[in-house]
């Protein structure tokens, strides 16, 4: 063989009987692909019309007739292997079908929309029953059922923001288009990718979401910290505010609070900061939201600070002026007692 043993490798998915064909030079009449379907072909024809819908899954055992809506005869996996296909056991009666067949299987499967839909449908709740969401998340997607996808990713994101995984939820998000996510998720993707680098792309988004009137309060926060990065204080205050009012209450709504606070310090406020602090403790208080009580302390704490030390800033500066002064008038006074040379 004068190949590319990693490409025939990868053509075939490690399959032995594809291997020897390549192998032997006469994949240039005869593909791997045709030994898998002359292979189907030797099925029972209820089993071969069947065997379709496992498509959806990576892994394949006894027990999956019953998760599908279709009836495999008895012993089907039995019969599949007995006829040559590509099948990677695993042990305790799971296979692992190669690719190539998986991919002749999926052809087959599309040319029947309606049995698609629903071998995507059960095998997203096989996944969610499993705890594998992002399995899930692609089946829906595949399946065409959008809205259960995006439930799916908002708590997966929701639980990454709280790690602060944006590397993660920016290869989760990035592969869907502006136009099919949601306003929510199109600014998850924007803080995702600001915080991994790619600001200019992030920032294109915040302004695009803005421009359409479809900003949350997520989009408001962080088109916040932008203006206050480039020292617009009014501009971060402006979209704190226009979050606070927003009917959607996603991760960004707290945030655009604890922006209002520091909008307020930033912009030389401090006493309507503090009483902004007090007021978001009192409602802590009063609804008994311990974790939002704490954020709110903690932010009444740093907006006292903040205080103090612009207050200590300002003193000093004062204290430099009289220095100067009082140097300037002990000149002038030591100049005009100086008795004169004339």
């Amino acid at each position: 063989f004068q190949g590319d043993v990693a490409d025939a490798f990868g053509r075939c998915d490690g399959w032995p009987v594809s291997l020897g064909l390549i192998g032997a030079g006469a994949d240039a009449h005869l593909t791997p692909d045709d030994l898998v379907l002359d292979a189907l072909e030797q099925l029972p024809p209820a089993l071969r019309d069947a065997l379709a819908e496992l498509c959806v899954f990576e892994l394949w055992d006894e027990m999956q007739s019953g998760e599908l809506p279709l009836k495999l005869p008895a012993d089907w996996l039995g019969t599949v292997r007995r006829a040559g296909l590509p099948l990677t056991p695993l042990g305790e009666g799971v296979f692992k079908p190669h690719a190539i067949l998986r991919r002749a299987l999926e052809r087959e499967l599309r040319r029947h929309p309606v049995r698609w839909v629903a071998a995507h449908r059960a095998a997203a709740m096989r996944s969610k029953r499993r705890g594998a969401t992002l399995e899930a998340v692609e089946h829906h997607r595949q399946a065409g059922d959008l809205g259960a996808a995006f439930t799916l990713l908002r708590t997966v994101c929701e639980r990454l923001m709280t790690s602060a995984d944006y590397e993660l939820i920016r290869q989760l998000l990035e592969t869907w288009t502006f136009e099919t996510l949601p306003d929510d998720l199109s600014a998850a993707l924007a803080a995702a990718w600001i915080e991994v680098g790619e600001v200019t792309r992030g920032t294109a988004v915040l302004e695009a979401l803005h421009s359409a009137g479809r900003a949350t309060p997520l989009a408001y926060y962080l088109l916040g910290k932008e203006a206050a990065r480039r020292g617009d204080y009014s501009a971060e205050l402006q979209n704190a505010e226009a979050g606070l009012k927003s009917p959607v209450r996603d991760a960004g709504w707290r945030a655009c609070e604890r922006l209002k606070g520091w909008a307020l310090v930033d912009l030389g406020r401090t006493d309507e900061a503090t009483r902004y602090a007090n007021e978001l403790v009192s409602q802590a208080e009063r609804h008994g939201e311990v974790h939002d009580l704490g954020a709110a302390l903690l932010r009444l704490r740093c907006t006292r600070r903040s205080t103090h030390r612009r207050a200590w800033r300002c003193c000093a500066t004062n204290w430099r002026i009289c220095c100067v002064q009082a140097a300037i008038w002990t000149a002038h006074s030591s100049s005009s007692r100086r008795p004169s040379m004339g």
